[in-house]
């Protein structure tokens, strides 16, 4: 797939051993606040 190395290239994806998710970076870009993270 072309979009996904894109999206990790430019900081909207991160990586995590649980799979991927949304780096701030994409919640501050869209205008839309991140959800709670439960710790």
């Amino acid at each position: 797939e072309v979009l996904e190395p894109y999206l990790m290239q430019i900081g909207f994806i991160r990586r995590t051993p649980k799979g991927r998710i949304i780096a701030k970076k994409a919640y501050q870009y869209f205008g839309i606040t991140p959800p709670e993270t439960k710790k």
